[in-house]
């Protein structure tokens, strides 16, 4: 081969490396939000299963739109009370005005609620992991396609 070859191939090594970096950090920049969302809701979700002050509320209201939505009442210990709505879902046909649901609050501020339901406490979290999973895993398949194409 000649000089001018291996020069140019050396080069071209040196760019795909300095390029390979770049691309990592731009990649780190544009995932890190989504992990640490994902992070955080999960810490939520479980501080508030955890920490959080159970006790028994009343279904006092569903509302018949799209998806029927429960509303649920509740009184802390300072005897004052307090409505939440769910978010709607098919989930909750079965519901009736009067059944009992479990709330966990925060006792320094009962207005923070969650109703002690699995979709209430745990989609937002599982829907954020997974398109977190996609995102990464979108990423290690461009990163080896690209790893093994030529250049």
């Amino acid at each position: 081969m000649s000089p001018g070859g291996d020069r140019m191939r050396a080069g071209s090594a040196r760019l795909r490396g300095w390029h390979g970096r770049l691309l990592q950090i731009v990649v780190l920049i544009n995932v890190l939000p989504f992990l640490l969302g994902t992070l955080y809701s999960f810490w939520r979700t479980l501080w508030f299963l955890l920490a959080a002050t159970a006790i028994n509320g009343t279904v006092v209201e569903i509302s018949n739109d799209e998806l029927p939505a429960l509303v649920v009442a509740y009184e802390p210990s300072d005897g004052t009370q307090i409505r939440i709505q769910s978010d709607g879902s098919h989930a909750y046909d079965d519901v009736s005005v009067g059944d009992t649901i479990r709330v966990l609050y925060d006792p320094d501020s009962p207005q923070t609620a969650r109703l002690d339901l699995f979709l209430e406490l745990w989609l937002g979290p599982i829907i954020m992991a997974g398109l977190s999973g996609l995102i990464c895993g979108s990423i290690y398949l461009i990163a080896r396609f690209l790893k093994g194409s030529p250049g």
